[in-house]
């Protein structure tokens, strides 16, 4: 991967990162001690993979345009990734936000009432790393975004010219650009300020869950060490009864062997 991508990752959290979900959702976290991870043609945004995709597309055909030396190369690597779009490698990616409680995210989201889960990633490294992950923040700015793409292009034209088979340079692109491709999203979701655990190489999914119109493919991910309990942060969402579902969810905790850290929303409740 490109030096400045690299980088990139290195970032850490600064507390703690938060995953939004329904009532079944949080449920089947304190129960399982597992969270889910999502193949990323089946997330809420039908565009993700695509977004990515497009821009490499726009700006290998800039350098084309421009005359820039291995415009060759890059379009013979763009070819290659059209084909891997229609093939849909399996990707798997689990979203938080670093913003906690907030009502753009219990709507995308939550919208019939939920709740939202803070993890301290420094407890969760250990294990999503054995499981084949890893954690980066999304780049929501174009101009970030470009910079990142023009290196990686940079990196496969330097490559061109030590290796003779065309195909093994456009294997290692692709396998880049894997890596990069779920941390670029549209600005319009900035807001979100999302963190994402992302499968480091395409697997398959170990099971399927019912989506809105056809099967959703996914893989469980343990986030504690099997027989311990979950230590979380865990808000209710806005709701008509505060206390009953703050008290619930405190009763869910200690059912399932999780520290008791609940806390209902600032947000207020708006009936639909």
């Amino acid at each position: 991967m490109t030096a400045r991508f690299d980088e990139h990752l290195k970032q850490k959290p600064m507390g703690r990162i938060y995953h939004y979900t329904d009532q079944k959702g949080v449920k089947g976290i304190l129960e399982t001690k597992t969270i889910w991870a999502t193949n990323i043609y089946y997330l809420n945004d039908t565009t993700e993979f695509a977004y990515a995709a497009g821009l490499v597309e726009k700006l290998a055909e800039e350098r084309s345009i421009a005359g820039t030396p291995g415009a060759e190369i890059l379009d013979a690597c763009v070819e290659k990734l059209n084909i891997i779009s229609d093939v849909r490698l399996d990707i798997f990616v689990a979203c938080f936000s670093e913003r906690a409680d907030r009502l753009s995210q219990w709507r995308g989201y939550c919208p019939e009432g939920g709740f939202c889960i803070g993890f301290d990633y420094s407890q969760l490294e250990p294990f999503l790393q054995q499981q084949g992950f890893y954690l980066a923040k999304c780049i929501y700015e174009e101009v970030e975004q470009r910079v990142l793409i023009n290196e990686l292009f940079d990196d496969t034209v330097r490559r061109a010219e030590c290796e003779p088979d065309l195909a093994d340079v456009a294997h290692t692109f692709l396998r880049e650009f894997m890596r990069l491709s779920p941390v670029l999203k549209d600005r319009a979701f900035d807001e979100e300020q999302e963190w994402r655990l992302i499968s480091s190489l395409a697997m398959q999914a170990r099971k399927v869950r019912p989506g809105r119109h056809c099967f959703v493919p996914y893989r469980e991910l343990e986030v504690v060490e099997p027989g311990h309990g979950l230590d979380a942060e865990i808000i209710v969402g806005p709701t008509i009864d505060k206390e009953l579902a703050v008290n619930s969810a405190r009763d869910l905790c200690r059912l399932t062997n999780t520290r008791d850290q609940v806390r209902d929303s600032a947000v207020p409740y708006r009936p639909r």
